[in-house]
């Protein structure tokens, strides 16, 4: 086992969780908007200022119940397809309490449900994906503990220009990146750069995902962004970016560290990540870097979690580092102060992926043609789903994706095999079963 790999660790993160928070259940509150909450009211890059990720971010909160254990509740922003739901439980991987919503109802509205109240276990805590002023309200709606750092401390800790600033005083190797804070000092950052490197990328401090990001490769082009800015912003108008040097063809990585209710700091494992174009497409496990990295994540990942906890923060945090085709580590180009797509997995990967064995973690577009409905897709998919107690075959992670307004259907899952090899086939065949091109 690896410094990178931790012997189970939902098991880990979950008694974490529990005990910081002197309870003995959660309920679960997925709320994959919990960032467009942070960034909500400040301006952003022209492309995608104002732009939010709508439907199918609320629908991914069906992912919550990868989080749960039996006694838990799971609440949920649309009704899931009760055939979604017997799958989960006929196969043994969901034993906890579904709540859903009543329809186009989101988190806030949470308030008003005076349902909810009655069916949460008084000893619970209140565990969201990121914490939120609307969170914070529900959990004392709810008279429950919210299981997370309190909303200025997570939106700050989340900003881009938050982990450039600390790994620059931590001495955190990164690619050559500076934090701007208006329109003028951006101006200086981007002359500054263009004399040692010829492509970069600008970052929306609390971008999320692929937006809020521009690529510019030339002076020229970093001209034509301050000018689009210019027209709406003033010189010295708070406005917050960091400008990073562009890594061409270089392996994402993704791991998460555990802040526990002693302050002590747990890795909870290390994952490769799916990039296209700055979008977060999935995850591979394992991944075996050289042993230096291994031990140069460890190191800095621990040390950037310490300076964490030292401000108050606690609880699971990620982060996205970079290895270079020549061998360069970067430990940390930014920190995720909530709970990651990586944490939905980790439940898979401890009582269903077998030793030496591997997991691909991922989401497909259904063709045009395909139904909403669950039983289409438990139907194709049937001779490769698997069970609890197989060592390979295929899970659906979340369902409800697939009726997202707006043109962007996604069903998410994960393929179990015995190697990367075996896992990536059963990858191809789902495209197959399902008539994906």
């Amino acid at each position: 086992m690896s410094v990178l790999e931790t012997m189970k660790p939902s098991s880990l993160w979950r008694r974490a969780v529990l005990t910081r928070a002197a309870a003995s259940s959660l309920v679960v509150v997925a709320n994959m908007e919990a960032e467009d909450d942070w960034n909500a009211g400040r301006p952003g890059l022209p492309a995608i200022a104002g732009g939010r990720r709508g439907d199918i971010v609320r629908r991914m909160d069906e992912l919550g119940v990868w989080l749960a254990a039996e006694q838990d509740v799971v609440v949920v922003s649309k009704e899931p397809d009760p055939a979604f739901v017997r799958y989960l439980r006929d196969r043994g991987l969901f034993e906890g309490k579904l709540i859903w919503l009543a329809p186009d109802k989101r988190v806030a509205s949470l308030l008003s449900d005076s349902d909810l109240a009655r069916r949460v276990d008084s000893g619970a805590a209140l565990l969201p994906m990121g914490n939120t002023k609307a969170i914070e309200a529900l959990g004392a709606a709810l008279s429950l503990p919210v299981a997370a750092p309190a909303v200025a401390l997570s939106a700050r800790v989340n900003a881009k220009t938050y982990s450039q600033e600390l790994c620059n005083r931590l001495e955190v190797p990164r690619p050559k990146s500076f934090s701007s804070h208006s329109l003028g000092e951006l101006r200086a950052r981007l002359t500054d750069i263009f004399r040692d490197v010829s492509k970069v990328c600008v970052k929306e401090s609390l971008g999320v995902s692929g937006r809020g990001i521009v690529t510019l490769d030339s002076p020229a082009a970093g001209d034509r962004l301050l000018r689009m800015l210019s027209k709406q912003h003033g010189e010295d108008d708070l406005i917050d970016f960091v400008v990073e040097e562009w890594i061409e063809n270089a392996l994402d990585l993704n791991y998460q560290l555990l802040v526990d209710e002693t302050g002590e700091v747990k890795v909870l494992g290390l994952r490769s990540s799916e990039v296209i174009r700055g979008v977060h497409q999935g995850h591979r496990y394992p991944v075996r870097p050289e042993a230096t990295h291994l031990e140069g994540l460890a190191k800095h990942g621990r040390s950037i979690a310490a300076a964490l906890n030292d401000e108050g923060y606690f609880g699971v945090v990620g982060l996205d580092a970079l290895s270079t085709p020549e061998g360069q580590l970067y430990p940390c180009l930014e920190i995720n102060a909530r709970l990651n797509m990586s944490t939905f997995q980790n439940r898979i990967i401890d009582e269903h992926v077998p030793q030496n064995g591997a997991a691909q973690f991922f989401f497909v577009r259904p063709p045009a043609t395909a139904p909403d409905d669950f039983s289409w897709y438990e139907k194709r998919l049937r001779t490769v789903l698997l069970r609890r107690g197989d060592e390979r075959g295929v899970i659906v992670m979340a369902h409800a994706t697939v009726a997202s307004q707006g043109g962007d259907r996604r069903l998410y899952l994960a393929t179990v095999g015995r190697d990367h090899k075996d896992a990536q086939m059963l990858r191809d065949l789902v495209a197959e079963l399902l008539e994906i091109s």
